[in-house]
């Protein structure tokens, strides 16, 4: 298997990510490790530092338009609150 950039993998895939606000908040670093002992000889990792917009505040969002997964281009369910909070 690979994913929509070419990368191999398995199922054995494990991501771990870590999101956490830098610089006072004007930033958002995300470090990612991948682990697929079957595809890569060592598990590696990558940062990613993301600047805060302030065009506007984000908004949840609810499409069902074009809802599949990526790596399989299989349709996913769109999901229902089951336990609304009250």
């Amino acid at each position: 298997m690979h994913d929509i950039f070419g990368t191999p993998h398995t199922e054995a895939l494990h991501v771990v990510e870590r999101y956490r606000p830098i610089d006072n908040g004007k930033q958002l670093e995300v470090v990612f490790t991948i682990e697929a002992p079957q595809a890569f000889t060592t598990p590696w990792s990558a940062r990613m530092v993301y600047d805060r917009s302030n065009m506007r505040a984000l908004t949840e969002e609810v499409c069902a338009e074009n809802n599949f997964d990526v790596m399989t281009k299989q349709p996913c369910p769109i999901p229902v609150e089951t336990n609304p909070a009250i």
